[in-house]
């Protein structure tokens, strides 16, 4: 699948991934190798935009990761068409479709984990613009 993803502006977002072939519902999109920084790490990355790229690994611990490959480039949605599963034991971060995703469609992710939650907090708490 990794060969078909590509990335493109979407307006009001930024970036935002694609794939050029249809994904069926249930497929892993992309498998991403996570870079994970440590609990003392977490101030650093959280005083920056790094924080925005990244993803939970231990929300409690304070430990976050940063996706490989498109990982951390995929837009939020609500809902969204696609889901995240992270694997702490193997540094790795899953995108799977949710449903059938059309060729040159965006592949959007629910940053709260849920894919149809349609707070925007997630936003508001680092003060930017929620854009749908």
């Amino acid at each position: 699948m990794q060969d078909t993803l590509y990335v493109k502006e979407v307006k009001g977002k930024g970036r935002g991934v694609f794939s050029s072939a249809p994904i069926n519902a249930g497929e892993v999109v992309e498998a991403c190798k996570l870079l994970v920084l440590k609990p003392a790490d977490y101030d650093l990355a959280s005083a920056s935009c790094v924080i925005n790229y990244s993803f939970y690994v231990d929300k409690d611990e304070r430990i976050v990761g940063i996706a490989t490959g498109f990982g951390s480039l995929y837009n939020h949605a609500a809902p969204a068409n696609a889901s995240h599963s992270i694997y702490k034991e193997d540094s790795r971060v899953d995108i799977i479709a949710l449903r059938d995703i059309a060729a040159d469609e965006e592949i959007c992710i629910n940053y709260h984990g849920e894919f149809d939650n349609p707070s925007t907090d997630w936003f508001v708490n680092r003060g930017l613009a929620y854009q749908p």
